[in-house]
């Protein structure tokens, strides 16, 4: 089959839809698939290359709307949609969303399909409004041109046909990732590390996404500040459009000695954060499924994250979960757990979170 991905962003920009559209474009070519990938042009590259196999299509960003990529030259992706038997749409929320199955019509020979990557929420925000307005008419219509669509919980589902699709049309697959990459690095490239950000001796804090209000980066200063914590670092790892303001709130909350901002690493490196760090937090907003709590947990570290749907459907046995924008809530929990020793059943972990079988369903899909 010939099957087009279009997806917001893709490698090298980072995020956990990227690598997870990018091993999921492997393994479907590993089946005898052609995969095309269709997304915004950011960071800047060629406007079409080939990448492991997969033929990559770039269009131009005019600008980003509520963090979604609004692109343009769209008449080359509608000319270039019959070429698929089926097109698979990643977030129902994009603005490649709605192109795509404007340009398809009522009636089109491809098959659509769509992952539903979670839900949207603004703390604190009136894009909330905008977000919901947005459901009620954009996605509702959306969803009604779709075969079919893969959601990741089952609260996710029942917010689909809350929009009106029919529940023999969503399928819930949670996400997976390659396991076999997750190992423990050897004991020179952890010395290394450990060094190089000054973690000898210390209790370290790891956060590790997209540095923005949403991911509760500074949620999580706050509740380092609470702690007043000597013993421990804050490792924060990752770019984003908030970070100059997380290091000026960290610069007033005096947290300069003990808070790193590492920026972007690579995986060997990212792999020494998992394996170092003494407890991994996410407090954030919204998320799908996030890929990064199953990277911590089989990597053995454990995790404090925010009671929000995508979490809480898939890591309520193995997370520390907290109320979102509860900073004494959350300061509380990571003093907790970096003072109880956690036992984490990682074998169990990978064989849950094994990409290939959630694959395999995709591909039973497709079929």
């Amino acid at each position: 089959m010939k099957i087009l991905q279009i997806t917001p962003y893709y490698l090298p920009h980072t995020g956990g839809i990227e690598r997870y559209v990018y091993n999921l474009s492997q393994y479907l070519i590993s089946k005898g698939h052609t995969v095309d990938i269709a997304t915004a042009n950011v960071p800047e590259s060629n406007t079409k290359e080939t990448i492991d196999g997969t033929t990559i299509y770039r269009y131009p960003q005019l600008c980003t709307l509520m963090g979604n990529p609004i692109i343009t030259n769209l008449s080359d992706l509608k000319r270039r949609l019959k070429d698929y038997d089926i097109i698979h749409i990643h977030g129902v929320y994009t603005y490649a969303a709605l192109r795509t199955v404007l340009f398809l019509g009522k009636k089109h020979k491809q098959k659509v399909l769509l992952t539903h990557h979670g839900r949207v929420v603004y703390p604190n925000s009136p894009k909330n409004i905008l977000a919901k307005i947005y459901e009620r008419i954009v996605v509702r219509f959306i969803l009604r041109r779709l075969d079919c669509t893969i959601v990741l919980s089952e609260s996710d589902k029942e917010q689909f046909m809350s929009l009106g699709m029919p529940g023999d049309k969503i399928n819930i697959i949670p996400n997976g990732i390659d396991t076999n990459a997750f190992v423990q690095p050897d004991a020179e490239v952890m010395t290394y590390f450990t060094e190089k950000y000054h973690l000898n001796r210390k209790k370290v804090i790891l956060f590790l996404a997209v540095l923005s209000e949403r991911k509760g980066i500074f949620d999580l200063l706050h509740a380092y500040a609470l702690m007043q914590d000597e013993e421990t670092v804050l490792l924060i790892v990752g770019n984003g459009p908030d970070k100059e303001k997380a290091k000026e709130l960290s610069l007033e909350l005096n947290l300069s000695e003990t808070v790193t901002f590492a920026g972007k690493l690579p995986f060997i490196e990212i792999l020494c954060a998992y394996a170092r760090a003494d407890t991994y937090v996410l407090p954030s907003y919204f998320e799908g499924m996030p890929t990064t709590v199953m990277e911590a947990l089989v990597m053995g570290c454990p995790v404090v994250a925010t009671s929000i749907p995508g979490v809480k459907d898939n890591f309520a046995d193995e997370a520390v979960l907290v109320d979102p924008g509860n900073i004494r809530q959350l300061s509380d929990a990571i003093r907790k757990s970096l003072s109880e020793t956690h036992e984490i059943d990682t074998n169990t972990l990978r064989r849950k979170y094994d990409a290939k079988k959630v694959f395999e369903k995709y591909s039973r899909i497709y079929t």
